[in-house]
Order: structure tokens, then sequence, then C-alpha cells
């Protein structure tokens, strides 16, 4: 529960919020090296100080302390941010502002329609009204209160349901997160088998594989994080992402290299591998992500991304508890297995994706939408459905609603337009 807060995507969110629609790409992959790099310098470099020979080894107490002490500081930096109003994005007043010259309806006749729509397409807002209007019987609460509970489950399966796009891209994140889960798990036991350190280790060779295993990785994945940034912002996320795929797929199946070779030196190169075949998922899969959410679900949808990655660890953890001891009764050294298991899994990440087309930013269009983002609207904005009408020389009159808005809320939104 400690690190529920600090282990979430919100502050990822609120980056995402705070960056301009065409460098969020970047945004992301500068995201992960700043994390990479105080990790390494937080816990990876105490680690090594704590190993090296006639070093002074603190006690657990202080370990926790130390953690303490970080943890408060992590939540005193939160309570420093200040985020503007709509950064990002264009302010409120101006899009209101545009919105009236382009359709100077009056306003009682179109928000009272918007609000409908938005109880129409949020059911947790509805509920949460009904909930205000329920009677005091203890029965009637205690029933509400569940459905409060239940209602942002609901809310966030409903959402993938009916966007095509993050249905896709969660479908990816199963297969990637685990790929990545199970193989995380089982890398320490797996690297002692193979170094026949499980019944006749030493503490000095302990100590240098928890160093091998945790210093190198987290030293070169700071560079990589950057380069992969840079990489979606000039070929695009969804690109990327495919072209990742396979290759974090080759990867994850490189950790039975030491199997072949069972040498103190492989392991930092099959964890490095490792690390290497996770960027997939933590840079371009978690933009698409945010670019494919509708306005304003963005956390939503990359908390819905968090609860799968809860999910799928649960289920790695099961796997590896009912399979690992049946494959020791039959196999010395089995988990090599799971290595080769985990990459064919990795592939067949890509299918999901192959149906979604290119829709990065369009940088030649300053301020309209990413087409991916534009897809995934439950709403149609008439602002920007006005000038895309004036570009095909439709009639300004003329709007279309998209299929995915409920028949009822369809019908208010032509009938706000109509008047």
């Amino acid at each position: 529960l400690s690190g529920l807060a600090s282990s979430t995507d919100a502050i990822l969110v609120l980056a995402n919020d705070a960056t301009r629609e065409e460098d969020r790409a970047m945004a992301f992959g500068l995201f992960q090296t700043f994390t990479s790099a105080v990790t390494f310098l937080f816990f990876g470099v105490p680690a090594l100080l704590t190993t090296l020979p006639g070093a002074w080894r603190p006690s657990i107490t202080m370990w926790l302390m130390y953690q303490l002490v970080l943890g408060l500081l992590y939540f005193a930096l939160v309570l420093t941010v200040r985020i503007p109003e709509c950064a990002g994005e264009p302010s409120t007043d101006a899009a209101a502002a545009a919105t009236a010259t382009e359709a100077p309806a009056p306003a009682s006749e179109v928000e009272a329609p918007e609000e409908d729509v938005e109880r129409e397409l949020s059911p947790l807002s509805s509920s949460a009204r009904q909930t205000q209007e329920v009677g005091g019987t203890p029965g009637t609460s205690r029933c509400a209160m569940w459905m409060l509970t239940m209602m942002p489950m609901y809310s966030q399966l409903e959402l993938a349901r009916r966007n095509k796009n993050l249905r896709c891209l969660y479908i990816t994140s199963i297969f990637l997160l685990f790929s990545g889960d199970l193989t995380f798990d089982l890398g320490s036991q797996y690297f002692r088998d193979e170094l026949d350190l499980t019944r006749s280790g030493t503490l000095e060779q302990e100590q240098t594989i928890s160093v091998l295993t945790t210093l190198p990785p987290q030293l070169f994945v700071i560079p990589a994080t950057a380069f992969i940034g840079y990489l979606a912002q000039q070929w695009g996320s969804l690109k990327l992402l495919k072209v990742l795929i396979p290759v974090s797929a080759v990867m994850t199946s490189a950790g039975v290299v030491m199997a072949i070779f069972p040498y103190m030196w492989v392991v930092p190169l099959v964890c490095l591998t490792q690390n290497f075949a996770a960027l997939a998922g933590n840079v371009p899969l978690k933009h698409l992500v945010a670019e494919a959410a509708p306005r304003g679900r963005v956390g939503e949808a990359m908390g819905t991304l968090g609860m799968v990655g809860q999910a799928i660890s649960f289920l790695g953890n099961a796997v590896v508890a009912s399979t690992t001891p049946i494959m020791y009764h039959y196999l010395e050294k089995p988990l090599w297995i799971y290595f080769l298991a985990c990459g064919a899994l990795t592939l067949l990440s890509a299918l999901p994706i192959q149906s979604m087309a290119d829709l990065s930013y369009v940088e030649e269009q300053p301020g309209r939408r990413s087409k991916l983002r534009a897809e995934s609207e439950d709403v149609a904005n008439p602002r920007f459905e006005a000038e895309a009408e004036a570009e095909a020389g439709a009639t300004p009159n003329h709007r279309v609603v998209p299929e995915t808005v409920p028949a009822r809320a369809r019908i208010r939104i032509l009938a706000a337009c109509g008047r």
C-alpha cells in the first residue's frame, strides 16, 4: 500500500497534460529517462557502495528509514507542482470564444443537450447524481455505495469496449506485461540455478549477483529511453511499437543464453536485454493509450492500463507458482523454457495493433487534435467539425455525429445543431 501512489501513472498523466500535443511522444521517453536516472542515483548507487569490501553495512531498519525519507520527499515535491489550467491545450476561454464566433447559437440551447450527453456517456457521474438522490434507508445506502465502488471499473471496461483503438492497445499490453512480469519474477532464481548458487553460494556471490542484475540495466536504460522517445517523435509511436515488438521478442528469448553460457558476466547482459525488451510497453504503448483516450479521460485510460497490469501480475505469479514445481520434477534446470515461451507471447502482441492505421500527430496542422484522438472522441467537437466541413466544402449546417455516440445522445446533438 505504501507504494500505491508512487507506482501508478498519475505523474505520467500530469506530464502528458503539461506537454504540448506535438511533443508528447518525446516527453514519454524523457519521463522514463529521468525516472531511470533517479532510480539509479537513489537506489543503485547506495546499493553498490554498501556491497564494496570493507564498506559500512546499514541495518534493515536504516534502509527502511531511508525509504521513508524518500517517500516523504516524493509527496513534498508533488505538492509543489503547479500546472496551469488546460496546459498544453488551447485555453478554455479562447476555445469558447472561437466556438461562439463560428457558431453563434444561444448558450442555453446547446448546453442542456451537452449536459445530457455527458450524463449518457459517463455512467460514473450519472450514478453519483443518482446516489445523492437516494433515500436514507441503510440498505439502499449500502447498495448505492456498492454501486459507486463498482462503477469506476464498469466505466473503464465500457471505455475499452466502445473504443477499438484502446481495446487493441490493452490486448497488446496483456501480452507484453505478462511476458515481462514472468521473466522478471524468475530472473533471480534463474541466475542462481544456472550458476549453482542455490545450495552452495556464498554471501559475496549473492551480493555480486544482486549488483549485476540491477546496476548495469539501470545505467544503460537511461540513454535508451531517451533514444526511444526521439524515435517516437520522428516516426510516430504506432510505427515504432510495430518495430519494437519483434525486437522485444528476440531480446526476451535471449534469456536462454544464460543456460548455454552459465557465467557471471552473462548475468548483466541478460538483464540488459530484458530491460530493453520492456521499452516497447513503457514508452510508445503508454503514449498511444494516452492519445487514444477520449479528451478528459486520459487518467481513466491510463488507470485501466494499470489495472490490467495488476491483474496480469497476479496471473503471472499464479502461473509461476503452479507450473514451476511440475517442471522441476522433470528437469533439473527448467527455467530457461519460460524465456522462450515469453518471447513467443511477446511476438503475438503485434497482432492486435495490425488493424490500427498510422494515427500519429500531424505536424502541419497546428492546434488540431491528433488523428488518433480524433477517432477516439466520444462526442464530436463542433469547432473541429466546422473546420473539417469548411475544408471539404460542406454546408455549415450539416453535422456528422460519430456512430460511437449512443442513439439518444446522437439525437440530442443533432437537435442542438438544428437549433
